[in-house]
């Protein structure tokens, strides 16, 4: 195929998760039909053999094996530095694409210049509608959420998690939304650029929140499209390492909350954080 004339580059990221990985990609194949796309498989030192097992299955599909794990933003931004398509889709690999969703999201991109990125309907395997798509959190919604305060203050969370989540939306309908779900973001390629990406001091969690305000700082939009969807089975590679993730999640977190809300708010955050994660740490697996 001649990349010039690529519409769409669709970046999934890999990590241990070979099954799911074949099963993505041959359902995006099957959605494609002539929509003109690549695939950029992205592997972060795979050791289940899900490079050997695609790059079988799969011939044309373009795969960077990294001798490390790169993790989640770094790894999406390698995908997206390789891309030839006008638009990109960064993807998890534990996903399913349904009907015609990849030329939905195009189309609507292409007809609607005011948008800088968007997600779409995610589902879980029961059939359960996936609440993605978020308001920006606040950091006294962090506090609440992820310190004892919350506990104290159990009404006020309740109250702050239903606003953040848009509790009073069926996802039927299209919305501009604060926060994009990592596990599915398409937008031009020259915006991923012109934004970074992911910023990679958020190795794994947050810097899809990130992402979603610094598109908005340039003007346009982050949308929820309805689409025919994608079934998403989430936290298929994150189970794998429990406890390493959990110190990853709260790293991120003081990140983002640095970034976004400056050193005094963050060092507050992580002061409140410290029961949380003398806890969160006992029960978490080795």
């Amino acid at each position: 195929m001649n990349k010039t004339a690529l519409t769409l580059s669709i970046v999934i990221v890999t990590y241990n998760t070979r099954q799911l990985a074949l099963d993505c990609v041959h359902s995006i194949f099957e959605a494609a039909r002539d929509l003109p796309l690549e695939v950029i498989i992205v592997d972060n030192d795979s050791r289940d053999g899900t490079v050997a097992a695609l790059r079988e299955a799969f011939p044309a599909v373009n795969i960077i094996a990294n001798s490390k794990n790169r993790y989640f933003s770094a790894a999406n931004n390698q995908g997206i530095r390789a891309a030839a398509g006008r638009y990109v889709l960064a993807l998890n690999p534990d996903t399913l694409v349904r009907g015609d969703s990849l030329r939905q999201l195009v189309q609507y991109m292409q007809s609607h210049p005011a948008a800088g990125a968007a997600t779409t309907t995610m589902h879980f395997p029961d059939g359960t509608l996936q609440r993605n798509g978020s308001r920006n959190v606040t950091l006294r919604y962090l506090i609440y959420e992820y310190t004892f305060m919350g506990k104290l203050f159990a009404a006020r969370k309740r109250a702050l998690n239903a606003t953040l989540w848009y509790a009073d939306w069926d996802r039927t309908s299209e919305r501009e939304v604060g926060v994009l779900p990592g596990s599915c973001i398409i937008a031009e390629r020259e915006t991923w650029l012109r934004v970074g990406g992911f910023d990679e001091a958020m190795p794994m969690y947050f810097s899809d929140d990130y992402f979603s305000l610094q598109v908005r700082k340039t003007g346009k939009q982050t949308i929820y499209i309805p689409t025919d969807g994608i079934l998403h089975y989430e936290n298929a590679s994150t189970k794998q390492v429990s406890r390493r993730a959990l110190i990853f999640y709260f790293r991120d977190l003081l990140a983002y909350a640095g970034r976004v809300f400056g050193r005094p708010a963050q060092m507050l955050l992580a002061l409140l954080l410290i029961p949380t994660l003398v806890v969160q740490h006992m029960r978490a697996k080795r």
